[in-house]
C-alpha cells in the first residue's frame, strides 16, 4: 500500500500544493472575518479551538515530505536520535548520553513516540520538532488573546508561521537541540506574561512560568540568559507588587525556589549517581572552551546573514515583523500615551536582545541557532500588536490586520509558491525502499536486539539507519580527536565506556570521503594506542567503505543475510575496498581546488574534463558536487552549468551515466553540496570514467563557479544487485560491453545491446529458469529498423556438450 502511495506522489507533484493551500486559504477567511466582520458572541470560545487546529494543520500541510525523507538533514538531528535510542540503557545523564553542547532534557521529547510504538528515527524526530514549534506558536498565541481580549494580538505569530511552514533550509528543518528551548520560552513568557494587571505574582501560573524557564538552561545551556531574562522579569513584577513587605518577599522566594528546581533536581540525580565530575567538565567547562575558539563576532552575523539570504525564508520574517513592531508602536502612542507604560512588549524586546546574544556569542555561523531568535520576535510583535489594539478605534485595527494578514502572511506564502515542491518529490520511493546505506546494511547483519555500537569520528547517521543505539556515552568523539585543554579525558572516558559496555560493533568513521574526519593518519583510531590495542585485541574488522571502517566483536559472526549486503563481503580480504578513484587526467591543467565546509574541492569552471581509471571490480560511484556561494548570491551572476558523466572503453560507443542541467539561481535544490550516485553497467578492462562540465543556457561561462567534491567507488568481487534492476538473480560473469542502464519514469532498465554474454554458476539444487525479454518499442516502430537479435540459453557442464535449453 505505501508502495503505491509513494509512486503515486512521486509522479503527481501538484498535491504538495493542494495539501499546503486547503488548510492555508480557510485560515485566512477565519482570519480576515475575525479583522473584518462582526464575530458572534461565542467567538473567544470557537477561537480557543478552531484557530489552535487550524494553526497545526497549516504547519504539518506544508512540512509533511519533509518528514518522510530518510537522508540525514544535519548531524545533531541523528546525534539525539540516537541519545534517545541509548537512554533504554542508561537513563542518567552524563553516563548514558552525553549531548555536548546540547542539554539532557532534548532527548526525552524523542521517548514519547517511541512509547506509542513509534521508531526512533527521522520521521519521529521531525515530527516531534513540529509538534514543539507548533506548542511553541499556540503558547503565543494563547498569550496574546489572554492579555488583550482582541484577535489583533494573535495576528503575531502570523509571520513566524509563515516561516516554518514555509522555510526549505535543512538547518531549521532538522530536529535540533533549539527546538525545546523555543517552545520552553514561549511556554514560559504564556505564563509570566499572560496577566494583565493585579493579581498575585504567586499564582500558580507566574510559579510555572518560572519553573519552565529553569529548565532552559538543561535543553541548551545557550539559552540559559533566555532563562535569567524571564525569571528577572517575573522577580521584578513581584517587587513592584502593592503588597505587604513580608509578603512580597515571600513572593520573591517562592519564584527563585520555582526557577531553581529544575537545577536542584538535576545536581541531585548527577551527584548521587557520581556524574557530577562528567557534567561539569562536559557541559561546563567544554562549552566555555567551545565558545572560546569561534571566529569573530562580526564576522558571525555576515556569515549568517549570508547563509540565510540563500533562501531568503528568515530575512523576510525578520523585516516583516520588525515592520510589524514599529507600525504597532507608532500606531499605538498616537492613540494613546498610557499604552507607553504597558511593560510587556518591553520584555519581550529584552528577550529578543538577548537571544541574539545567545546565538552570537558561540561566534559560530550555525544557521540553526537562529530559531532562537523566532519566539521572542514573535512576542515582540503579538504583544506590540495587543497593546495596540486596546487603543485604537476599529478602523485603524482593520488596518493593521489587513497588513498583517498581506505582508506577514500572503507575501512569504506567494514567495514560497513560486519556488519547486520540496526535493523528496521524485524521491519518495527511493526513500522508501533504501532508507540505508550499504554499511549500515552490512551493521544490521551484526547486530542483534540488544547489539550496542561505538563509533570513533562523526557518524551519527549509521546508528539512526541501523536502529543501533550507542556503545558509549558519545554521540561523536570530536573532543577526543580535537587539540583541547580536555582532550585526553575524553579520550580515556571513551575507553572506559568501551570496557564497561563491550559493544558488539566498533566503527572508525575516519578516512577519504568522511564529513568531517578524512585523514587516517592523523585521526583514526590507530593515532591512539591505547585505542588500538583494545581494538586490535578485542575486535576484527568486517568491511571498510573508505570514510568508515566496520569492526565486529571476536567471535561474533553475522545474524542473518541481506540480499543487498552480501556481496559487498565477500572481497578477498572480507572487506569493501573503497579508496579513491585514480584521476589520469584534468582539462585545463590548471584548475584550482577550493576548501569548502566539507572539505577540499576540485573547481570544474566549464568547459573543463576529469578523466579517471577504473578498476575491474568498481560497481557503483557516489559523487559530490555544488556551486560555490558567489557564483548565485548576487543577480545575474551564473547561468547554470551542465554536468555529465560518461563511460569510455575502448572500441566501444561512450555510454552515458550521467546528465543535469544546473540552476543554483533558480533552484536552490542546485547549490549544493548534493550528492549524486552512478551505478555503472558492465564493463571491460581498462573503461575510464569522464566528468565533464558545459556552460549553461545562455552559453556564458561568467561566475560558473562549480565544483567536484569526493567522488568515491563501491567496488566488489561480485557484481551488486542495482547494477541489474528487476534481476532476481545476479550473474557471476558478464560481458556486455554495449548495455546501458536506462531511466523510464521511475523505473531503471538494463539494456543488453546485443551481442552480450551473462554467466551463472550453479549451486546444483537449481530445477527451473523463468525470464522475461524483448525489444524496447522504437527498435521496430518510429523508424526504427531492427534486423532481430537471437536469444539463447545454454547449460554448460564439465565434459558434456553444450545444452541448448531456449
Amino acid at each position: 500500500m505505501l508502495k503505491l502511495i509513494f509512486e503515486w506522489l512521486d509522479t503527481h507533484v501538484w498535491i504538495y500544493w493542494v495539501i499546503a493551500a486547503v488548510p492555508t486559504l480557510v485560515l485566512l477567511v477565519w482570519l480576515t472575518r475575525l479583522i473584518w466582520g462582526d464575530p458572534p458572541p461565542n467567538r473567544f470560545s470557537l477561537q480557543k479551538v478552531i484557530f489552535p487546529l487550524l494553526v497545526l494543520a497549516v504547519l504539518f500541510a506544508w512540512r509533511w515530505p519533509f518528514l518522510l525523507s530518510a537522508d540525514e538533514y544535519n548531524p545533531d538531528e541523528s546525534q539525539l536520535i540516537a541519545g534517545a535510542m541509548t537512554l533504554r540503557f542508561d537513563a542518567i545523564p552524563w553516563r548514558g548520553v552525553d549531548g555536548f553542547t546540547s542539554g539532557p532534557l532534548n532527548f526525552y521529547p524523542l521517548l514519547v513516540p517511541r512509547l506509542l510504538g513509534l521508531p526512533l528515527d527521522y520521521f519521529t524526530a521531525r515530527f516531534v520538532g513540529l509538534l514543539l514549534i507548533g506548542g511553541a506558536l499556540l503558547a503565543c498565541s494563547r498569550l496574546f488573546s489572554s492579555r488583550f481580549g482582541s484577535p489583533l494580538g494573535e495576528l503575531g505569530i502570523l509571520p513566524a508561521l509563515a516561516f516554518f511552514c514555509t522555510v526549505t533550509d535543512a538547518d531549521f528543518i532538522h530536529y535540533s537541540s533549539e527546538h525545546l528551548s523555543l517552545f520552553l520560552t514561549a511556554l514560559s513568557a504564556w505564563c509570566l506574561l499572560r496577566r494583565s494587571t493585579g493579581g498575585t505574582t504567586t499564582h500558580r501560573w507566574v510559579l510555572g512560568g518560572c519553573f519552565t524557564a529553569g529548565l532552559l538552561p538543561w535543553a541548551k545551556l545557550q539559552s540559559a540568559p533566555l532563562a535569567a531574562t524571564l525569571v528577572f522579569a517575573a522577580l521584578i513584577a513581584a517587587g513592584r507588587d502593592k503588597t505587604p513587605a513580608r509578603e512580597k518577599g515571600r513572593s520573591i522566594f517562592y519564584l527563585l525556589a520555582a526557577a531553581a528546581a529544575p537545577t536542584a533536581c538535576m545536581l541531585l540525580v548527577v551527584v548521587t549517581t557520581g556524574q557530577f565530575e562528567h557534567f561539569f567538565r562536559s557541559y561546563i567547562l567544554q562549552n566555555f572552551t567551545y565558545v572560546s575558539d569561534g571566529a569573530s563576532i562580526r564576522g558571525t552575523v555576515r556569515d549568517l546573514w549570508d547563509t540565510s539570504r540563500m533562501t531568503m525564508h528568515f530575512p523576510v520574517y525578520l523585516i516583516t515583523s520588525l515592520f510589524g513592531v514599529a507600525a504597532a508602536l507608532l500606531t499605538g502612542s498616537r492613540r494613546d500615551s498610557s499604552t507607553q507604560r504597558e511593560p510587556s512588549w518591553r520584555i519581550a524586546l529584552i528577550l529578543l536582545v538577548v537571544s541574539a546574544a545567545c546565538i552570537l556569542t558561540p561566534r559560530r555561523a550555525l544557521l540553526h541557532y537562529v530559531l532562537l531568535s523566532v519566539i521572542p520576535l514573535a512576542l515582540l510583535l503579538g504583544l506590540s500588536l495587543g497593546r495596540s489594539g486596546n487603543a485604537v478605534n476599529r478602523r485603524t485595527r482593520v488596518w493593521l490586520g489587513s497588513g498583517m494578514l498581506l505582508f506577514g502572511f500572503l507575501i512569504p506564502f506567494g514567495v514560497r509558491a513560486a519556488q519547486p515542491v520540496p526535493i523528496m518529490f521524485g524521491g519518495f520511493l527511493a526513500h522508501w525502499r533504501e532508507p540505508r546505506t550499504v554499511l549500515a546494511d552490512i551493521v544490521r547483519l551484526y547486530a542483534g536486539p540488544t547489539s550496542r555500537m561505538a563509533i570513533w569520528g562523526w557518524l551519527p547517521s549509521l546508528y539512526v539507519e541501523t536502529g543501533v543505539p550507542q556503545g558509549t556515552r558519545d554521540g561523536n568523539t570530536s573532543w577526543a580527536m580535537m587539540p583541547s585543554p580536555h582532550r585526553q579525558y575524553y579520550l580515556q572516558r571513551f575507553l572506559a565506556d568501551l570496557e564497561r559496555n563491550a559493544p558488539d560493533l566498533f566503527v572508525d568513521a575516519v578516512g577519504f570521503g568522511s564529513r568531517f574526519y578524512p585523514d587516517r593518519a592523523q585521526a583514526g583510531h590507530e593515532s591512539f594506542p591505547a585505542l588500538q590495542s583494545y581494538i586490535i585485541d578485542h575486535y576484527q574488522l568486517a568491511a571498510d567503505g573508505g570514510y568508515a571502517r566496520i569492526y565486529a566483536k571476536k567471535g561474533l559472526s553475522s545474524r542473518s543475510s541481506s540480499p543487498r549486503s552480501k556481496h559487498f563481503l565477500l572481497t578477498p580480504n572480507g572487506s569493501i575496498a573503497n579508496d579513491s578513484l585514480r584521476r589520469e587526467s584534468i582539462t585545463p591543467a590548471d584548475l584550482p581546488q577550493r576548501k569548502t565546509r566539507t572539505g577540499w574541492v576540485q573547481m570544474m569552471n566549464p568547459p573543463a574534463e576529469i578523466v579517471w581509471a577504473l578498476e575491474d571490480n568498481i560497481r557503483e560511484v557516489t559523487f559530490e558536487y555544488g556551486f560555490a556561494p558567489e557564483a548565485y548570491r548576487a543577480a545575474n551572476r551564473t547561468d547554470g552549468v551542465e554536468l555529465i558523466f560518461e563511460l569510455r572503453s575502448e572500441g566501444v560507443p561512450v555510454r552515458p551515466l550521467f546528465n543535469r542541467m544546473l540552476d543554483p539561481q533558480h533552484r536552490p535544490a542546485d547549490r549544493g553540496p548534493v550528492t549524486g550516485n552512478l551505478i555503472l553497467p558492465p564493463f571491460k578492462s581498462g573503461a575510464r570514467l569522464v566528468a565533464r562540465t558545459t556552460v549553461g543556457m545562455s552559453g556564458n561561462n561568467a561566475w560558473d563557479w562549480f565544483y567536484l567534491g569526493s567522488v568515491m567507488p563501491l567496488t566488489s568481487v561480485n557484481y551488486a544487485p542495482t547494477q541489474f534492476p528487476h534481476f532476481n538473480r545476479v550473474p557471476n560473469t558478464v560481458d556486455a560491453d554495449l548495455s546501458y542502464r536506462l531511466q523510464e519514469g521511475d523505473d531503471s532498465l538494463l539494456i543488453l545491446h546485443a551481442p552480450a554474454l551473462l554467466t551463472y554458476h550453479l549451486a546444483g539444487d537449481e530445477r527451473r529458469v523463468r525470464f522475461d525479454y524483448g525489444f524496447r518499442a522504437g527498435a521496430y516502430s518510429d523508424g526504427g529498423q531492427t534486423d532481430g537479435a537471437i536469444f539463447k540459453v545454454e547449460l554448460h557442464r564439465a565434459n558434456a556438450p553444450v545444452q541448448v535449453l531456449f
